[in-house]
């Protein structure tokens, strides 16, 4: 007996270590999981227009504190970009708790996002690291003294917001700050690994004579805003390539081709959605309309008004139909609605309407 029960307790004891062990290795997993690799991307996309929001900007409350607002700004837009849902309720009494004395100081962590202090030889090496900082950099000028957030560089050009009241809200060119990059002297920088990449949905690209933003609702997507040239023919394709990636095209952008005075053939590729008001307006030869997209949800107002008063323009669907004739079509228009079941085309006239 004695020894069934020490058996009974020993197969207990060993119970419990595995238990303990398969718990300890449970924890570490979950613990850094959720810690960001330097380098990884944890599939998060922050637009430029979501990062340069004038909500995003702050402030200083008190003279003598531009490098406090400043650094609230940089760990906003840091935690903005670490994937922090709770970035906005950031501010500068929330820095001031761990990193004032008065004044910044030069390492400090708040709120999940480490910064530090350093020289800073000149403008050169301040473009090299707004290249891997899309939250930005504290730049400071000792000679002044005062304190901006510079936010990138683009175009050949500083952009910034600067603390000062007398300064204007948001992203500006630093021409508009109360200093300038070349006289800054020493920097805050994070050196936190963020896990967002940022989308530049402020620039325009161009491909095949045409050009396109980045879709800022869905960034996997492109928004054709027009053309590089008057052309006589235009194809908005299905898809298109930008630096590498593939992107579909799913709207047509308000005046998009407005007032094109030598546009006479168009096609709109299977992905378009949306083709927003005045989007062709006076494209008076305009004559040929081919609406390939069978997903089509809005056709915005005068989208095809003051066009050939012969045109034709050919869609998938009776629904399609429908969106062109509430978007208000001259008079002589007709619209051609391409029958699935049958391969035949049913002209309706828009005058009927």
């Amino acid at each position: 007996m004695k020894k069934l029960r020490f058996e009974k307790r020993s197969a207990l004891r060993k119970m419990k270590e595995v238990l303990t062990v398969v718990c300890i290795c449970m924890l570490v997993t979950a613990v850094f999981a959720n810690v960001p690799v330097k380098g990884e991307t944890q599939g998060i996309t922050v637009t430029f227009g979501e990062l340069n929001d004038d909500s995003v900007f702050v402030k200083q409350r008190a003279s003598g504190e531009c490098t406090l607002a400043a650094a609230t700004m940089l760990v906003r837009r840091a935690a903005l970009l670490a994937g922090n849902p709770a970035w906005s309720s950031i501010t500068d009494n929330t820095v001031r708790s761990v990193a004032w004395a008065p004044g910044l100081y030069w390492n400090f962590t708040v709120s999940g996002i480490t910064v530090t202090h350093k020289s800073l030889s000149g403008t050169g090496e301040l473009i090299q690291m707004l290249a891997s900082h899309p939250e930005g950099i504290v730049i400071y000028d000792t000679g002044y003294p005062h304190a901006i957030l510079v936010t990138d560089y683009t175009d050949g050009v500083f952009y910034c917001s600067d603390p000062a009241n007398c300064c204007p809200v948001g992203r500006y060119p630093i021409s508009y700050s109360l200093i300038r990059a070349e006289r800054a002297t020493a920097c805050w920088y994070v050196t936190t690994a963020l896990a967002a990449a940022v989308v530049r949905d402020d620039l325009v690209y161009q491909s095949g004579g045409l050009e396109y933003q980045i879709d800022p609702e869905d960034t996997e997507s492109v928004i054709c805003s027009g053309s590089t040239k008057n052309k006589k023919k235009v194809v908005i394709p299905d898809v298109v390539s930008i630096d590498g990636k593939q992107y579909e095209v799913s709207e047509v952008s308000e005046e998009a081709f407005s007032g094109n005075s030598s546009l006479k053939k168009l096609t709109i590729g299977a992905n378009v959605t949306k083709i927003d008001k005045q989007a062709f307006y006076k494209c008076k030869k305009l004559s040929s309309v081919h609406i390939d997209s069978e997903e089509l949800e809005e056709i915005g107002q005068e989208a095809f008004a003051n066009i050939s008063n012969k045109a034709q323009i050919s869609v998938n669907s009776m629904v399609h139909k429908d969106l062109l004739l509430k978007s208000s079509l001259d008079a002589g228009v007709e619209i051609l609605v391409n029958q699935q079941a049958e391969s035949e085309m049913v002209s309706y006239s828009s005058k009927r309407m």
